[in-house]
């Protein structure tokens, strides 16, 4: 596998599975206000994306790279 195919697959998992980024944002939120107590609001949802983001980016890594190591 190429990195040109990887980035495809990668892209192609995203895409189908979008649904599951917006499933992590409340528990990122909840965990960056916890972690963050009496910060910004505006800050708090863009930390939180940015937290949602590596675990969805993440997961994706995981899916995809995992069938190549079997």
């Amino acid at each position: 596998m190429d990195a040109q195919q990887l980035e495809k697959e990668l892209n192609d998992w995203m895409r189908e599975h979008e649904s599951e980024l917006f499933e992590f944002i409340p528990d990122a939120i909840q965990e960056f206000e916890e972690a963050h107590p009496g910060i910004d609001t505006n800050m708090v949802r863009v930390n939180a994306l940015s937290m949602a983001d590596r675990k969805f980016m993440a997961r994706a890594v995981a899916e995809v790279v995992s069938k190549y190591l079997k």
